[in-house]
């Protein structure tokens, strides 16, 4: 008797000692890695269009970024047309052809209507937004 009153009067312990909560915290650093692959398959359209091939990109950046060509500035270089969508190169050296609003990997078809002067270069970069 002496020792079942032991073990009701020890059980309230254990019980508090198995509903014991931990917390564990684990932090770490991950890098900004942005980049672009691009693959040439250069074919002139009977229009003048030349199809110029596709890119691959890639960014973590969590507030996105812009993918950005830089080509040697002039005038009327003509249009870029990625996926289909018309973007002027107005002379200034570099156009945004895209602004992703967060991490993501995806492709593009890229395309060149050119202008009076035409492309000698051309430069594809992928910039972090950190801001």
């Amino acid at each position: 008797m002496a020792a079942a009153a032991l073990a009701s009067a020890a059980s309230p312990a254990f019980a508090a000692a198995d509903q014991a909560s931990h917390t564990f915290e684990l932090r770490g650093v991950v890098p900004v890695v942005c980049r672009a692959d691009f693959q040439s398959a250069v074919q002139e359209q009977a229009d003048g269009v030349i199809q110029l091939g596709s890119t691959q990109e890639f960014c973590n950046a969590g507030q996105g970024y812009n993918v950005i060509v830089d080509y040697a500035a002039g005038q009327d270089a003509g249009a870029l047309i990625v996926d289909g969508r018309e973007v002027a190169l107005n002379g200034s050296g570099s156009a945004v052809i895209a602004a992703v609003s967060g991490p993501a990997r995806q492709g593009r078809q890229i395309a060149y209507r050119p202008g009076d002067t035409r492309l000698s270069s051309l430069r594809i970069r992928v910039q972090a937004n950190f801001a």
